[in-house]
């Protein structure tokens, strides 16, 4: 499991991911719901044509770790062929149907910018193949997330009525904010370390991109 979010602003795209791998403990007394194996997992990864992609869920696809695949796919990408975050999202789904034809039970956050030089911010739903695009009609006030817990919900229905007023400095800390209290949430309540407190950030803007100390 894994905590993501995504955030599109005027100044630019905030894409977070935890750094937790953990694994469901079974039949387990006394035991948090989950158990923590590493706080070293990547769980984005941008494409040379400065895309991000971020996931949540399954660790693994074939016994091989989802970190590994995703450099496959990126490393083998042709990024003239494929240049929006609406094509990378369809490609990405063409590339896991193929390794895993019953589908991978994970969800991936796809952002960047399209050819007009506005943000685009896609959900894929890899296990039902499910591709949908987030911040429409708010181009530039967009909010999305994938976690383990329902307190996550709770954080960001309370903070969606003022989004349109958080600019690129403010969806950064938000992030930060998100990923530590839902951590320390699961901690006190006793689900596990299904989320890391420390998190990795990347920031998208219309000509680069660059990771942001979580």
């Amino acid at each position: 499991m894994s905590l993501i979010s995504s955030q599109v602003t005027k100044g630019g795209i905030v894409m977070c991911a935890d750094r937790c791998a953990s694994a469901k403990a079974i039949n387990a007394v006394d035991m948090p719901e989950r158990i923590a194996f590493s706080h070293n997992a990547e769980k984005i990864h941008v494409t040379r044509n400065n895309i991000g992609i971020s996931s949540m869920g399954a660790g693994f696809v074939n016994k091989i770790p989802l970190e590994h695949v995703m450099y496959d796919y990126i490393n083998n990408l042709d990024t003239k062929a494929y240049k929006t975050p609406s094509d990378i999202a369809h490609s990405l789904k063409a590339y896991l149907r193929q390794l895993s034809p019953a589908g991978v039970d994970a969800c991936f956050h796809i952002g960047g910018y399209d050819k007009d030089g506005k943000p685009a911010l896609y959900l894929f739903d890899a296990l039902h193949g499910v591709i949908r695009h987030e911040n429409v009609p708010n181009t530039f006030s967009s909010a999305i997330f994938a976690a383990p817990d329902p307190f996550t919900e709770q954080i960001f229905h309370r903070v969606g009525k003022a989004y349109d007023k958080i600019n690129l400095r403010s969806a950064i800390d938000f992030a930060k904010f998100v990923n530590v209290t839902t951590a320390e949430i699961m901690r006190f309540s006793g689900a596990g370390e299904a989320v890391s407190k420390e998190c990795d950030i990347l920031v998208i803007y219309p000509d680069h991109s660059e990771w942001i100390r979580g």
